[in-house]
């Protein structure tokens, strides 16, 4: 163990010790609660964005990061995951690289090895980083939810006895699922279970849908 432990804190392994060392710390934070998984940003979110203004340059440099970083299936987890990937595949190789190349050397060659074994960690840890986390991606795949207005237009099924201005609820099919919605009518109706109605608008303040009545609606058409 101190052989171990004597090696993590040599040039260049001592650099990753300190990143794993770090994501130790805060990954126990994470399991009690302290701290968020997607702290450093969620999987798909964006990288170096935001307005570039005069920059420019640098912002065109986080785009190509970004396209980087996807491409090779990194940012489909939390940013946090996939660090952590990283600097302990990364950590691995440079520990392993300096024992068994870099400490047959001494002087100025050994530190060019250690610095090349270092480089060829962090592209070895990017690479092999991205073949771990891509199984994970489908577990922090998100879906963004319909908004409240996307619904109207819809027809739904009354499933109360009466609905009025104060009460009611119905259903909406979309596509595969459900929806159990509030539903109000502020005209005189004939509304009950089982009929037909259409959504016309949401009312925020009741929180709940405004309904006209089918029939009632073919009626004026033809009037």
């Amino acid at each position: 163990m101190s052989e171990l432990i004597q090696a993590s804190l040599q040039y260049p392994t001592v650099l990753l010790t300190i990143v794993v060392g770090i994501s130790i710390v805060y990954w126990l934070f994470v399991i009690l609660g302290a701290l968020d998984l997607d702290i450093l940003g969620g999987a798909d979110g964006d990288f170096g964005g935001g307005d570039a203004g005069d920059v420019g340059d640098a912002g065109d440099v986080g785009d190509g990061a970004s396209t980087f970083l996807t491409g090779l299936g990194i940012r489909k987890v939390p940013l946090t995951i996939s660090l952590t990937t990283i600097a302990v595949i990364a950590w691995v190789i440079s520990l392993l690289g300096v024992h068994y190349l870099a400490d047959n050397f001494s002087g100025v060659i050994a530190i060019g090895m250690r610095s090349g074994i270092f480089i060829v960690a962090l592209v070895a840890g990017l690479l092999l980083a991205s073949l771990v986390v891509r199984p994970l991606a489908p577990l922090f795949r998100t879906h963004s939810a319909p908004s409240r207005q996307h619904y109207v237009g819809s027809t739904c099924t009354v499933d109360t006895g009466t609905v009025d201005k104060k009460f009611g609820q119905g259903r909406i099919v979309d596509g595969g699922d459900v929806l159990v919605i509030s539903i109000r009518c502020d005209s005189d109706n004939s509304l009950s279970k089982g009929r037909q109605a259409l959504v016309i608008d949401y009312d925020n303040t009741r929180e709940a849908y405004l309904v006209e009545q089918m029939d009632s609606l073919v009626t004026d058409k033809k009037e």
